[in-house]
């Protein structure tokens, strides 16, 4: 399966057309000068109290949090739709 890089977070998670989504092996540096190794791997899914399976994205050398769909990362970057209201 080809693993695209997920739009915002370039570098540091990609996702395939089946919906697995990876997080890539980095170093970050911390507040108190140190490093910090990640492990790259696949990230557990969830489902969210509406049913949809979430992931959290998470980017420690910065702060930064975010909980995305699975299904809305695979059709933006697989499944270019448009969505056109019907008149």
């Amino acid at each position: 399966m080809k693993f695209l890089p997920v739009v915002g977070w370039e570098g540091i998670y990609q996702v395939n057309e089946c919906g697995d989504v990876i997080s890539l092996p980095r170093v970050i540096l911390r507040r108190d000068g140190t490093k910090q190794r990640f492990n790259g791997g696949p990230l557990k899914q969830f489902l969210n109290t509406n049913g949809y399976c979430v992931v959290r994205l998470s980017d420690a050398s910065n702060g930064r949090r975010e909980i995305a769909r699975v299904h809305r990362l695979v059709q933006k970057h697989f499944y270019r739709i448009l969505m056109v209201s019907p008149r």
